[in-house]
C-alpha cells in the first residue's frame, strides 16, 4: 500500500503539515483488531505495553480515528464472531470494554459484544436486531458505566427491544469477575433482571414505599420509564405493580402515565421537525466551546492551506457539538481524498471548491446511512462559509495561522479541563465506594490528561 493509503486508513500519522513523511500511529503497542459485522478489519484499538505503562503520556489505549470505513457509532466489537451464537441463543449480551468481550468469549460466552466504552447507539442496536430482539446489558457499576447504560436502555426501548440488565456482585468489572468465576457469571446471566424490575430495585433501594414524599419520588422516576415501553400490555402490567408497591390508586398513576406518553409524542414530533428543517440562523446563545469549534471550521474552509496542520493537531475529541464533529470528520476525509493522488507527486491541492464539497457531504452522508443529517450539515456549511467571508475577509495567511493556533490552544484547554473535572468526580465516587483499583486506574488517566495538558501549554507554537 502507498503511504497515503495507509494514512487515510488511520494507521499512520503525518510528521508535519507539509507532508510526505509519516510515522506509525500504533508503534510499540499491543493491537486489538476491530472488525465490522462481516469480519473485515476496519480499525484498531492499541494498548501500551505493560513495561511502558508507567511512562506513557499518550494514555493506556489509543484508537483509530474516524475514516471512510470506520465509524465507532456503527461498529460493535466482536459482532462478527458473536452473531451466530446470538442468533442461536436468541440473546445478545452487551458489555462496555473490549477486554470484557474477549474474556467472555474465551470462557465460552460466545454471544457477547462490546460497545467499546460508549453508550449504545441506534445504529449499533439495529445491527443487533438483525439477529435478535433480546438484549442483556452488563455495564460497569461506576458513574460512567451507569450513564452509558441509561442511554443504551433509552435507545433500546425506542427500538422496541426486550431488555434485561445483568448485575455483577459487588459492582466488579466483568473482565475481572469472569476470569475469577466463570460459573458465577453464568449465574448472573441467568438471573438478569427485566428492565422494569431493574428500575424498581434501583429506585426502591433508597426509598420507603410508606413515606408520602418517597411515593411521589418513586412515581416521578418510574412512570417516565414505563411510558417509553412500546407495548400497551407491558405498560398496563407495570403501572399496576407500581400502584400496589406505593399503595396509590391505579387511575391516578394512569393519568400521570398518559401525560408522560403525550409529552414523549410531542418531543418526538418536535425532534422530527428539527431534524428535517435546515437551521439557517445561528443560535443566539451557544456555549463558548461550540463557538470555538465553529471558528476553527470557518478558518479551515477559508484557509484550506492549513488543513494539514489542523487535522494533525486538532483531534475530533477537541471539537464540541455533534453537528460540528460530523462536519469536521467529513471535511478532513474529503480533503485527504482530493489530495490522495496528488500528494505522492508532492503537488498538494490547497483549495476547496464550495459546490464540490457540498455535493460530497450529501453523497457521503447518504452512503453512510446518515441522510438525516444532510440538511443540517449543508446548512452548517453555508453558515460557516458566510462567517468566513464576514469575520476573516481582510486577514492574510500569517494572521490566519496565528488565529488558528489561538483557537487550537483554547479548544485543547477546554477539553482537558472538562475531562479533568469528569475524572475528579469519578475518583471521588470510587473512593466513596472503596474501589481502590478503580481509583488507581482513574488517577493514572488523570495523570495522563494533566501531562498532555501541560505538554500542550509548553508547546512552542
Amino acid at each position: 500500500f502507498a503511504d497515503n493509503e495507509i494514512f487515510l486508513a488511520g494507521i499512520s500519522v503525518k510528521k508535519d503539515h507539509s507532508s510526505s513523511r509519516f510515522y506509525n500511529r500504533f508503534r510499540g503497542r499491543i493491537m486489538f483488531p476491530i472488525n465490522d459485522f462481516a469480519g473485515n478489519p476496519v480499525a484498531f484499538t492499541a494498548r501500551v505495553s505493560p513495561e511502558k505503562e508507567a511512562t506513557e503520556v499518550m494514555g493506556k489505549y489509543i484508537n483509530s480515528p474516524q475514516t471512510m470505513i470506520y465509524d465507532k457509532s456503527r461498529i460493535l466489537f466482536g459482532l462478527d464472531k458473536a452473531k451466530q451464537a446470538i442468533r442461536e441463543e436468541k440473546q445478545a449480551i452487551v458489555v462496555e470494554g473490549q477486554m470484557d468481550a474477549i474474556t467472555a468469549h474465551r470462557v465460552g460466552f460466545k454471544n457477547v459484544v462490546a460497545s467499546s466504552g460508549t453508550a449504545l447507539t441506534a445504529e449499533q442496536l439495529k445491527l443487533i436486531k438483525r439477529y435478535t430482539d433480546n438484549i442483556a446489558l452488563c455495564f460497569d457499576m461506576d458513574e460512567a458505566g451507569q450513564i452509558a447504560a441509561e442511554r443504551g436502555i433509552r435507545e433500546a426501548m425506542a427500538q422496541e427491544m426486550n431488555i434485561k440488565v445483568i448485575t455483577i456482585p459487588e459492582g466488579k468489572d466483568p473482565d475481572d469477575f469472569i476470569k475469577k468465576d466463570p460459573t458465577g457469571f453464568s449465574d448472573c446471566v441467568k438471573d438478569a433482571k427485566h428492565i422494569m424490575d431493574y428500575y424498581f430495585d434501583k429506585v426502591f433501594i433508597s426509598l420507603d414505599a410508606d413515606n408520602i414524599e418517597h411515593k411521589r419520588e418513586a412515581a416521578s422516576r418510574i412512570i417516565p420509564v414505563i411510558s417509553r415501553l412500546a407495548n400497551g400490555i407491558e405498560r398496563d402490567f407495570w403501572i399496576k405493580k407500581l400502584a400496589e408497591k406505593i399503595d396509590i390508586p391505579e387511575q391516578t398513576l394512569r393519568d400521570i402515565l398518559t401525560k408522560n406518553i403525550n409529552k414523549n409524542l410531542v418531543a418526538e414530533k418536535k425532534a422530527v421537525i428539527e431534524d428535517s428543517t435546515a437551521i439557517s440562523e445561528r443560535p443566539k446563545e451557544i456555549p463558548r466551546e461550540e463557538r470555538l469549534s465553529e471558528a476553527i471550521l470557518t478558518l479551515a474552509l477559508k484557509f484550506p492551506v492549513f488543513l494539514d496542520y489542523i487535522a494533525e493537531n486538532i483531534s475530533i475529541d477537541y471539537i464540541f457539538g455533534q453537528d460540528k464533529k460530523i462536519f469536521y470528520k467529513n471535511l478532513i476525509i474529503y480533503y485527504n481524498n482530493i489530495n490522495s493522488n496528488s500528494s505522492s507527486a508532492g503537488e498538494y491541492i490547497y483549495s476547496l471548491e464550495y459546490n464540490k464539497l457540498r455535493d460530497y457531504l450529501s453523497e457521503i452522508l447518504k452512503a453512510s446511512g446518515e441522510a438525516e443529517y444532510e440538511a443540517s450539515q449543508i446548512s452548517l456549511l453555508e453558515r460557516l462559509s458566510v462567517m468566513g467571508d464576514r469575520d476573516f475577509f481582510d486577514i492574510d495567511q500569517d494572521r490566519a495561522k496565528n488565529e488558528i493556533i489561538k483557537v487550537e490552544v483554547s479548544l485543547k484547554e477546554s477539553y482537558y479541563n472538562i475531562r479533568k473535572r469528569e475524572l475528579l468526580k469519578l475518583i471521588a465516587l470510587s473512593e466513596k465506594e472503596g474501589d481502590n483499583d478503580k481509583v488507581d486506574s482513574l488517577m493514572q488517566e488523570l495523570k495522563g490528561i494533566s501531562e498532555e495538558a501541560l505538554s500542550a501549554s509548553r508547546r512552542d507554537y
